[in-house]
This record gives structure tokens, sequence and C-alpha cells, in this order.
């Protein structure tokens, strides 16, 4: 199964229900280069459409460029986040502390078998923090089901889609937070395309910024239960 990475305030988003749309640039580079150059169609072979694979033409050529979104309609994701291993008990399980403080225990299993030390109690290295690009599938607590995919220019947000993409809104004063600036500093727009694009500015550098108005892909995703992954 796939992960889907995503920072920690976009994890309680997500768990909150507050974000259900994401935007990628997977496979997304050559188009990029002169992103003003293309227009996506999805590829049809006979009756049949194929909307896990694009192809982006130019106005001069109809050799254009076939590019697969990473991830597709219908299919399960797991959620990677920030993690560490706690206490475990050897062939029995181990618990799992994530960012928010939740606690988990999982079932012994392979990943477990390989990295902890035999009949001791801590994590070989330490029970340092971990990346969440390094998150096993079975550890996971989060899952979510691709409801949609389609490739769009960064700059076609809606206000609704920008709201949809989890940013944070204070409500006492109908305001967005702006991420250019320090949490601790209290900016904030009432323009939620605005506070979008300082949430992308503040992950994505140059040549992808917001104002080279890329191509990216536009997922919509739902959770799932473990059971249902």
């Amino acid at each position: 199964m796939k992960g889907l990475m995503f920072k920690p305030e976009m994890v309680e988003a997500i768990a909150q229900g507050r974000k259900t749309v994401t935007r990628r640039l997977d496979g997304l580079k050559e188009i990029n280069r002169e992103p003003e150059k293309y227009e996506p169609m999805p590829v049809i072979t006979g009756a049949t459409w194929m909307p896990a694979l694009w192809c982006f033409y130019t106005e001069d050529s109809f050799n254009g460029i076939d590019v697969k979104p990473r991830y597709h309609p219908g299919e399960v994701v797991y959620l990677k986040e920030g993690w560490r291993l706690g206490w475990y008990r050897y062939k029995k399980d181990a618990e799992v502390t994530f960012k928010d403080d939740v606690r988990i225990a999982f079932p012994w299993n392979e990943w477990l078998e390989k990295h902890t030390q035999f009949g001791a109690g801590k994590l070989d290295g330490g029970d340092q923090w971990r990346s969440s690009m390094f998150l096993p599938e079975k550890f996971a607590r989060t899952f979510l089901r691709i409801k949609d995919v389609r490739p769009e220019r960064l700059q076609e947000i809606t206000e609704e889609d920008a709201i949809k993409e989890g940013i944070q809104y204070w409500q006492e004063v109908d305001m967005f937070r702006d991420y250019s600036k320090p949490y601790d500093a209290a900016a904030w727009s009432r323009d939620p395309i605005y506070s979008y694009q300082t949430l992308w500015d503040s992950i994505n550098k140059p040549p992808f910024d917001w104002d080279s108005n890329c191509w990216v892909w536009r997922y919509a995703f739902e959770k799932v239960e473990k059971s249902n992954a």
C-alpha cells in the first residue's frame, strides 16, 4: 500500500475533517518547465476512459507527454506522519507514539523483529522521533480513499477548495491563517486563497512556488476505517 505524507498540522486537519483535498507535483517536472504550453486530456482507448493516464499536449503538436498520477480513484493509501516507539514486549506488542501524543499498541511484526533488540525494552538507537517518510504501513492509524484525481494549474484553486485544503480558520473573526508569518505573530487574512498561497509557498520553493502557476494533481479523499483499507 502506498503512503501519503503530510505536515503535522495537516494531519490534525484530516483528523478533524477539515482537510479533504491535497495538491501534489508528482511526475509533472517536465511539464512544469513551461507549464503555460500544455493542456491535459484524459487518455481514451476505444470507448474506454483511462483516468489513471493523462496526456499533456501543446498547441503546435499532437505528440503529447503521457503522465500518470501517483494515486488513482478508488485506491486506499495510508497517512504517513511523525512517530516513535516507546516500550515493547518482545514477540508480543509495542507502543507507537504520534506527534499529537496519541499512543497505540500494535501487535508484533516483521519491522519490530528487525529493528528492536532481543529481550530489551527500547528501540535500536534510542527512542527518538522518526520522520513521517519512514512510517511503516503496519504502524499506520489513518487510511484514506482517493475519490477523484485531476490535473489543474495551481492558481485555479477556488475559495471553496482552499478551505478544503485544511487551512486554519479563526471562526470568531472570520479569518484564515497567513503561513508566511510565524504562528505567534498572529497574522491572518480574510482571503482563503491567499492563505493557501502562503501555505503552498511554505512547503514548495521555486521553480514550483505559487507564482510559477505550475500544474498539479488535485486529489480528493475521504477517511476510511482500517478494516476497509
